[in-house]
């Protein structure tokens, strides 16, 4: 079978500047190979290397001078688009799509290109892949139309796209992600002290990173032995936002005040190694989090996780998480004291974590997402 990743034109499918759903793609690509399958992966290139996985045909992004930037945001505004870039990059999309003729298109939180691929392969399979609460525009309803299949990333946004479309439930199937233990693996368990937390994420308000900084603020007041780590960077955020610009701001005088050891983005291949060498990991979001793949990846590492119970974070924990309210940051300071003065709940936390992480495979992730085209086709 041939199957054919679409990636949106802000999505970069690169270990650089790469997200979770790069992530995503590229383990579930692999696994595709490994069975025999054909993969082909269309993306943007921001001129960072690519995934090395499954054909890769990069579209350069435009350079485009101020007077055509303007004719484009106005376009885009008019068509509701999320990206300046959208029409130009569809238009490429669609020429490699027709070029290809893939059994199967797969868009990552993009429902709306579903005609646009349909028109491009008529024959092929088209899949949506929720990763995220995905924005409805007037557009979406010929999407949902056009779309064959819907995966959602968690049961969570499952329920959330059901209770939002009128779709037949029977065409969408939970795809949980997975995470590779030749990658994220504990470290030698040796006699730590101080207790090591660690943040990963964008320095964004949703995402919780000052909830872990005002903790650690707490822990320290309490004179408790800690260090806290920030592995993220606020590069999503647009000049012209002076909030988040703001708040970013404020992050960096705090953890300077505080000895935070801020690494910025941190790129995926560094990443394992940053992760393996704390005790918690903190995923303290604010906003409905769709499953929370940093959770996994901490796990596989050994490391205890405590989260907010928003979203799908709960599934991503299973049973081996401690959840905390992100709204209460001394609340959250009482669990890290509780593990630092137990040190053998927190190792059982570790062992749990583990142990939750192995049930976690992009095998599983992949034979989702085989089944869900291959009940489509025999339709």
């Amino acid at each position: 079978m041939r199957v054919c990743f679409v990636m949106l034109p802000i999505e970069f499918y690169s270990p650089v500047s790469g997200g979770a759903i790069a992530t995503v793609t590229m383990s579930v690509a692999k696994e595709l190979l490994e069975q025999g399958h054909y993969v082909e992966i269309i993306a943007p290139s921001d001129g960072q290397p690519m995934y090395p996985v499954g054909r890769v045909h990069g579209i350069p992004q435009s350079q485009d001078g101020a007077f055509k930037r303007v004719v484009k945001h106005l376009q885009a505004r008019v068509m509701s688009w999320d990206s300046a870039d959208y029409g130009q990059y569809w238009s490429s999309v669609r020429a490699i799509l027709a070029s290809l003729r893939p059994d199967a298109v797969v868009l990552a939180n993009d429902i709306e290109s579903a005609p646009l691929v349909k028109r491009a392969c008529s024959q092929a399979v088209v899949v949506s892949w929720l990763h995220n609460e995905c924005r409805f525009t007037r557009r979406a309803e010929a999407g949902l139309r056009g779309t064959d299949v819907f995966l959602a990333c968690s049961h969570y946004i499952r329920r959330w796209f059901l209770s939002s479309s009128k779709v037949d439930p029977s065409s969408v199937h939970t795809a949980h992600a997975g995470v590779d233990p030749a990658l994220f693996f504990p470290e030698e368990e040796k006699q730590k002290n101080p207790l090591r937390l660690l943040y990963v994420g964008r320095l964004d308000p949703n995402k919780g990173v000052d909830v872990a900084i005002d903790a650690f603020r707490i822990l320290k007041e309490r004179n408790l032995s800690a260090t806290l780590t920030v592995a993220g960077g606020g590069w999503f955020y647009k000049r012209k936002n002076l909030t988040e610009e703001r708040f970013v701001l404020n992050l960096s005088k705090s953890m300077e005040r505080l000895n935070v050891e801020w690494l910025g983005h941190v790129p995926r291949r560094w990443l394992p190694e940053v992760v393996r060498r704390h005790d918690i990991a903190l995923v303290l979001s604010r906003s409905q989090e769709p499953f929370g793949l940093v959770v996994l990846e901490a796990m596989s590492s050994g490391v205890a996780v405590l989260a907010s119970p928003h979203g799908g974070l709960s599934e991503s924990c299973g049973e081996a998480g401690v959840l905390a309210n992100p709204d209460r940051p001394n609340e959250v300071a009482d669990v890290l004291e509780d593990l630092a003065s137990h040190p053998d709940k927190l190792r059982d936390l570790k062992q749990k974590s583990v142990r939750r992480a192995r049930r976690a495979r992009w095998i599983d992730t992949a034979e989702v997402l085989v089944g869900a085209i291959r009940e489509t086709r025999k339709r």
